[in-house]
């Protein structure tokens, strides 16, 4: 079966054992091919991350405060850009930080019960 994407034509056939791989292939012609990105940005601080010669433990910490940091000042900026028009008291700014950390923070806690980073150093 022939399918083409784009420019780019991939060959894959029914019951071939060489053709294992041969979505995540595609996948990476197509995305190679019109500049999609197949990682976020949080994916890419992760893997960085994973990718220090440090122990799992240290690694889980600096995690935490790199995406909290991360979301405590996008709340900031969007504390910065209503405050004009309502909720302009100081106390309003620490819910606005606070909360988008601590569930960012969470959610790495929940994701990271499925995707462990690596003690030592990353496997090339």
């Amino acid at each position: 079966m022939i399918k083409t994407v784009g420019s780019m034509e991939a060959v894959t056939s029914v019951g071939n054992k060489s053709a294992g791989n041969t979505v995540k292939e595609l996948f990476n012609t197509v995305a190679n091919t019109t500049g999609a990105k197949d990682e976020g940005f949080m994916n890419r601080i992760l893997q960085y991350i994973d990718s220090r010669d440090w122990k799992a433990n240290k690694k889980y910490k600096v995690a935490m405060a790199v995406v909290g940091t991360i979301f405590g000042i996008l709340g900031l900026i969007a504390w910065l850009l209503i405050r004009p028009f309502a909720l302009s008291t100081i106390d309003w700014m620490f819910c606005f930080i606070g909360y988008p950390a601590l569930v960012a923070c969470f959610v790495l806690a929940v994701y990271s019960c499925t995707h462990e980073f690596h003690t030592g150093s990353y496997p090339d």
